[in-house]
């Protein structure tokens, strides 16, 4: 007797052509390498403006977490903290926003060595390298997600294909959404379309669904109708996110919401963060970033009782200001805890998701003043399927990161010892791996 087994693009599909792609399912992979419990390595860069305060940052002795990386408590055993590391390639002694974001992820200087408005990186960032060597069966090599970016200048691009080539990150969660499901169209107008014919996508497949999970084991069951229910979750929150007009009346079709307003921050992270786990638990991708606003940040955190902009506090250095900054690293530590929560909540094989994730989360800017490039505040959550031996605080003393993009080559699989500018690479970072 044939055993029964789903292909690696199975789709669940109902009326009108929709398409709903499934999550990694055991019953998709072959029986040996299902006994192996292979699953892929996952990459994510995390990006947040302005460094840091480092005094609220650094963890103390026996590893206690600091203000600023308290939200992380919960998950303090699969992280490694990083002090020491410097953009030693973009110039650790200088300054600049620009200088770091293009330095970040590349470990390169930006053209001309300069800070300016054409200081774009002059190489590939580290996850578009992972990806060309591994070259994947995934639908997308790389995901680049972002929150209120705005801007196209070099301050609004970290990830780069090459010299002088960015890759933009999408800040719309629609277009996200649709890029990565097949079937739900390209624009708000075509989504909006598609609602109209049918109460949410899963209406549409369970039809298909019920006939398909008379096949599966009870694990797989369990994990499809987790994958669903999370989905469903996702289709409501973006209809909730359309602004609707006062009146009692259904009005027309409402355009697309302002993706650029300053309020909707936190809302459009969230709903990114679970487009991303989506992604991941689909195996559209294996390696992707998220970019919180831009460097510089010119993002006013109102629901933190704040009325300047992230970028201008920066500079002021004063008690109060320094509070402030405490405050909103501290929230993004808290947006970390929750991608790391989200991620632990997926199964997979004898695990989680999470299991096999290592996300590296970065600055431009050691902190807000005086902008120095040096050092800059890196943590490291999760192992990377065990790579990394998490729980710890290590301080590296003005080491390049360049070293620690090599690790995070060496964690997914790739086995080189020199990555961006070569006379700041000298290999992996010791001790990591414990």
């Amino acid at each position: 007797m044939r055993r029964f087994r789903l292909s690696r693009r199975t789709f669940l599909r109902g009326a009108g052509g929709i398409a709903l792609a499934l999550p990694l399912l055991e019953i998709m992979r072959p029986r040996a390498v299902r006994a192996a419990d292979d699953a892929p390595k996952r990459l994510i860069l995390w990006f947040t403006a302005n460094g840091t305060v480092p005094s609220a940052w650094t963890p103390g002795p026996n590893f206690a977490l600091g203000p600023i990386l308290e939200p992380l408590a919960p998950h303090k055993q699969d992280l490694l903290v990083l002090s020491g590391l410097g953009l030693n390639a973009g110039g650790g002694d200088k300054k600049g926003h620009n200088r770091g974001i293009a330095c970040l992820w590349t470990g390169l200087p930006p053209e001309g060595g300069n800070d300016g408005e054409n200081s774009y990186a002059t190489g590939p960032s580290i996850d578009q390298h992972i990806a060309a060597k591994l070259a994947g069966d995934t639908q997308f090599a790389t995901l680049e997600l972002g929150v209120q970016v705005k801007t196209a200048l070099p301050r609004g691009r970290m990830i780069y294909a090459g010299a002088a080539q960015p890759i933009p990150p999408e800040d719309d969660p629609f277009k996200v959404y649709t890029r990565l499901f097949d079937g739900l169209g390209e624009s708000a107008a075509e989504l909006e379309a598609i609602r109209a014919r049918r109460k949410t996508v899963l209406d549409a497949v369970m039809s298909d669904y019920e006939s398909l999970d008379s096949k599966l084991g009870a694990a797989d069951r369990i994990k499809l109708e987790a994958h669903l229910d999370n989905l469903r979750e996702i289709e409501l929150r973006l209809d909730k996110l359309y602004t609707l007009p006062d009146a009692c009346e259904v009005p027309d079709p409402p355009p697309q919401f302002n993706i650029k307003n300053n309020d909707r921050f936190p809302e459009l992270g969230q709903l990114q963060m679970d487009l991303l786990v989506m992604a991941l638990a689909c195996d559209l991708t294996r390696v992707a970033s998220i970019m919180w606003s831009h460097a510089l940040s010119s993002v006013v955190h109102t629901w933190l009782g704040h009325t300047e902009v992230h970028h201008t506090i920066s500079h002021f250095g004063d008690g109060a200001s320094n509070d402030q900054l405490v405050a909103i690293n501290a929230w993004y530590s808290a947006r970390l805890s929750e991608l790391i929560t989200r991620l632990k909540a997926v199964p997979e094989g004898d695990g989680t998701l999470f299991d096999r994730v290592v996300i590296c989360c970065g600055s431009e800017l050691g902190k807000g003043q005086p902008h120095y490039n040096s050092p800059i505040p890196f943590v490291l959550a999760g192992s990377c399927g065990g790579y990394f031996a998490t729980g710890r605080h290590l301080d590296f003393a003005g080491a390049s990161h360049n070293d620690l993009l090599i690790s995070l080559m060496h964690a997914m699989g790739v086995q080189q010892n020199t990555f961006g500018d070569p006379a700041h690479a000298s290999g992996p970072l010791p001790g990591l791996t414990g």
